[in-house]
């Protein structure tokens, strides 16, 4: 019994849903270990506390935003 086409569709757009979905959950943890690492390691030199601060919060609001609208989906 051969499946309708439209069923084929549904159900790879249903898989490509779920990898995005878990792609977009590992980006949010990226920005946000990225932002912490930011915060405590000095990765670029020349760079003031300030900036590090503000580069760190904007990256790890970021992430908590993604991880957001990922689970409101």
């Amino acid at each position: 019994m051969l499946l309708d086409r439209d069923e084929i569709i549904e159900k790879r757009n249903q898989k490509v849903a779920i990898y995005l979905k878990y792609f977009g959950v590992v980006m949010a943890i990226f920005y946000i270990v990225l932002g912490t690492a930011f915060l405590f390691f000095p990765l670029i030199e020349n760079t003031t506390p300030t900036m590090r601060y503000m580069v760190s919060f904007l990256l790890m609001l970021y992430g908590l935003f993604r991880f957001y609208r990922i689970v409101k989906k």
